[in-house]
């Protein structure tokens, strides 16, 4: 009778083992299928956006090689909530006749914003101030423009200033000179991980023109501190 109990325990708990393996299974795939199911149908809700997107950047193309011309009353573009926000310098003084024809067929899916600089003038800020900090021995990971805010992201190592030297940084703008007084975010960042991220939030958002250079520095040089302090005080 002890043996039969015994065996029929061991059973109890290897079916109970199975179906617990079994259930999370499941609940493994119900979640896989939820995410893919999340993913497509957000991926659908902005393909129209995507579309304009690709249509006004090959129209910035100049013929016969990958070189970008872009206007300069161009600030670049970003998809958010399905609809692909083109920025415009000055936009109540500019005629965007050229954009509305351009993107006749998505006219439902894009909007204007007004702003400040143009996408030629945030990506040579942003190149201006990599070079300034180097100059100034702080070792750059990344640069990017950050077209919903019309302004510029850089990265530093986290091997050449601190996050109290960056919060100082984003206070002060110590190179505010470099980028003609274009808002400039600085955020530490691993020097083995630079940052190659796209622009914007969750999901396709901040689909942009790829204007984000990642750029780990290979000629490592001693941090000094001269120059850089000297910019803090301004």
């Amino acid at each position: 009778m002890k043996k039969f109990l015994s065996v029929l325990v061991a059973v109890l708990v290897l079916v109970t083992a199975v179906i617990s393996v079994m259930a999370t299974d499941v609940s493994v795939q119900s979640v896989d299928e939820r995410t893919r199911q999340q993913f497509l149908m957000e991926s659908e809700e902005q393909r129209e956006a995507v579309a304009a997107h690709e249509v006004l950047y090959n129209s910035f193309l100049v013929e016969g090689s990958v070189e970008e011309n872009f206007p300069d009353n161009y600030g670049g573009d970003y998809i958010k909530d399905g609809i692909l926000h083109i920025n415009i310098v000055d936009l109540p003084a500019q005629d965007i006749t050229y954009y509305y024809k351009l993107l006749a067929d998505y006219l439902d899916y894009i909007r204007f914003e007004d702003v400040d600089y143009s996408l030629a003038s945030l990506l040579n800020a942003s190149e201006t101030i990599s070079d300034a900090l180097m100059d100034d021995g702080i070792q750059v990971t990344s640069y990017s423009v950050m077209e919903p805010t019309n302004s510029v992201r850089v990265g530093v190592s986290s091997d050449s200033v601190s996050q109290a030297d960056v919060c100082a940084m984003n206070s002060a703008q110590p190179y505010a000179s470099e980028s003609n007084s274009i808002p400039v975010e600085f955020v530490v960042e691993e020097t083995a991980s630079p940052s190659t991220e796209l622009m914007g939030g969750s999901r396709l958002d901040g689909y942009t023109l790829g204007s984000c250079c990642s750029c780990t520095i290979l000629k490592h040089r001693k941090h000094i501190l001269t120059n850089y302090d000297k910019k803090l005080l301004i």
